[in-house]
């Protein structure tokens, strides 16, 4: 982990810089695809809050979340996922509306399942838990422990949130970083981008 690297809130001041580092982060996706995701992180920008890494000179890298309770419509999408965690016996109706995904993109329909206490059938996603929504670490100083910080900021911080829930995308990285730091697979699901990966729901309950 570098020396000097300090971890503050983000701030909108931070804005123009985060969205400088995202656009150098996602650089190898095509224009149209990345114009895509360029729009849904600025409206996030507007939206969450967030942790940043810092030295004196530049930014190194950031964490965006968001409370449930501000954002009704995230809060629908992941019970929505965590019901189809609870139960396989849909998996039927999953994999009609995943082929229908497939064909658009022409990715191949995933489903997995896993067993964990999310998965039970008596957990409920909390009005006070947190979604990670990104994070982004400057290419040249990756592998370094910036991302596993950002995260550990968030789960020691003094929210009121009893879980955290993030989306990993397929071949990101992102899925191994977070399983370090002690979040749990809930389901797999693809395609759901339009590159054709899946996406792995992860979550994390919050020493008390």
């Amino acid at each position: 982990m570098l020396k000097d690297t300090i971890y503050a809130t983000y701030k909108k001041e931070y804005k123009k810089d985060l969205i400088k580092l995202h656009k150098i982060a996602f650089s190898a996706l095509g224009e149209k695809e990345y114009d895509t995701l360029l729009q849904a992180f600025q409206d996030t920008l507007d939206t969450s809050n967030g942790i940043i890494a810092l030295d004196d000179k530049e930014i190194l890298g950031f964490q965006l979340f968001e409370e449930l309770e501000k954002n009704s419509a995230r809060k629908e999408y992941l019970e929505r996922k965590l019901y189809w965690a609870q139960h396989p016996e849909c998996e039927n109706h999953l994999k009609e509306y995943y082929q229908k995904l497939a064909n658009q993109v022409r990715g191949k329909v995933i489903i997995e399942y896993f067993k964990n206490q999310f998965t039970t059938k008596n957990f409920a996603i909390n009005n006070k838990d947190l979604y990670i929504d990104t994070i982004v670490i400057h290419p040249e100083y990756r592998k370094k422990g910036i991302g596993r910080k950002l995260i550990e900021q968030l789960l020691e911080s003094k929210l009121n949130a009893s879980s955290l829930y993030v989306d990993c995308l397929q071949d990101s990285g992102t899925e191994t970083l977070y399983s370090i730091v002690g979040f749990k697979p809930i389901i797999r699901l693809g395609p759901t981008h339009i590159s054709g990966h899946s996406s792995l729901m992860m979550g994390s309950l919050r020493k008390k």
